[in-house]
């Protein structure tokens, strides 16, 4: 799987947000959902929904990610 510059700036954005939510002491489900509404994030609503969905059906995160 080959990623552009731009995909890769997007996951990049996901990550620094939801770290920063984490880190101001969001829970992690409630992070993501906020991510997912998030419009700049928009085209990685379909990643973060499958991700809730991983982790609502008792997955971890890691476990979650892989998937």
């Amino acid at each position: 799987m080959i990623l552009t510059p731009g995909q890769l700036n997007r996951r990049a954005e996901l990550y620094y947000q939801l770290g920063a939510m984490i880190t101001a002491g969001v829970p992690l489900m409630q992070a993501l959902q906020m991510a997912g509404s998030n419009s700049s994030l928009r085209s990685s609503r379909k990643a973060i929904s499958q991700l809730l969905e991983h982790l609502r059906n008792g997955l971890n995160f890691s476990d979650s990610m892989v998937r």
